[in-house]
Parts: structure tokens; C-alpha cells; sequence
């Protein structure tokens, strides 16, 4: 069998044993997820970070009240360490979404009579792609690898 049919096969061989692999990839698939700190004090302060415990800074925060919570009761934007603080003026559950360039998360701060809540950190959802989206990313891999093969084994032509 000539050279270049032999690294075709060779190549077609280690890619069709890889698309199970990548098409059946069980763990999660991590894209720039966040979470949100808080604590309450007085007021309820936010700590917003990307993965990697990165600050958010200058990311938009949207406070909603549950009194009306399809219209942003308070407004503004997170410091250098991705913190912002806000006093909730009646008990209920206050909705908090802060995003920056795309990536954010909308969290729930229960706030009870006396005006406190529990501390914790609320995770934005972890980005996982459909079966789908892996069967698609795998054949998108192998016709790469075969129009690579291909090409490195074409015949040169005479100008």
C-alpha cells in the first residue's frame, strides 16, 4: 500500500476511535462560570468573581424588590474586587442579577422580618453542551483531520 494511503487509513483509524470519546464526554464543560458572595451586615454586600476567584469589577448589578420584581428597584455597577452593597428596605426574597461582558448570574437573597439573611454563595449554572453539540464538535474534528491529511498528501502539480 502506498505512503499516503497508509497515513490516510492510519489517520481515519485514530480519528473514528476518538469520536466516542468525544461525543460521550460525561464531565461538564466549563465556560467562564461565576458565583456570587453575600453577607449581611446592615446592608446586603456582594462579592461577584468569574472562575478562578477573579473579580467581576465594573460589572452591572441590577437589584429587584420583591414588591416589584419586573422592575429594577436599584441600579449600579461592582468595584475593583467585585463587591456591591445595598440595603434592602422590606423582607422578602430580592432577585440580583449581575452580568459583565456576557457572563453574570441571577441570584435570590431571602431577607426575613428583622432584616437578615444567610450567608452563602450562589453558582451560576455550569455550561454543558447538548449530545448534539458534542456529535457536532467531533465531526467538525474529524473532517478537519481528513481535509488535513489530504492536503499534506496531495500530489504536487507542475506551474
Amino acid at each position: 500500500m502506498p505512503r499516503s494511503k497508509s497515513l490516510l487509513l492510519l489517520l481515519l483509524l485514530f480519528t473514528g476511535g476518538l469520536m466516542p470519546v468525544l461525543a460521550h464526554d460525561p464531565s461538564p464543560a466549563l465556560a467562564h462560570s461565576s458565583s456570587v458572595e453575600f453577607n449581611i451586615q446592615q446592608t446586603v454586600e456582594l462579592r461577584a468573581v468569574f472562575e478562578g476567584d477573579r473579580p467581576m469589577d465594573n460589572a452591572q448589578v441590577t437589584i429587584y424588590s420583591p414588591a416589584d420584581p419586573a422592575t429594577p428597584w436599584q441600579t449600579g455597577t461592582t468595584d475593583e474586587q467585585g463587591h456591591f452593597r445595598f440595603t434592602p428596605d422590606q423582607p422578602g426574597n430580592w432577585d440580583v442579577k449581575v452580568r459583565q461582558a456576557g457572563h453574570g448570574t441571577l441570584i435570590t437573597i431571602p431577607i426575613d422580618t428583622e432584616g437578615e439573611a444567610v450567608t452563602t454563595v450562589a453558582e451560576a449554572g455550569v455550561a454543558t453542551h447538548s449530545p448534539l453539540q458534542k456529535t457536532m464538535m467531533a465531526i467538525a474534528t474529524v473532517w478537519g483531520f481528513i481535509g488535513t491529511a489530504l492536503f499534506f498528501t496531495r500530489k504536487p502539480t507542475d506551474p
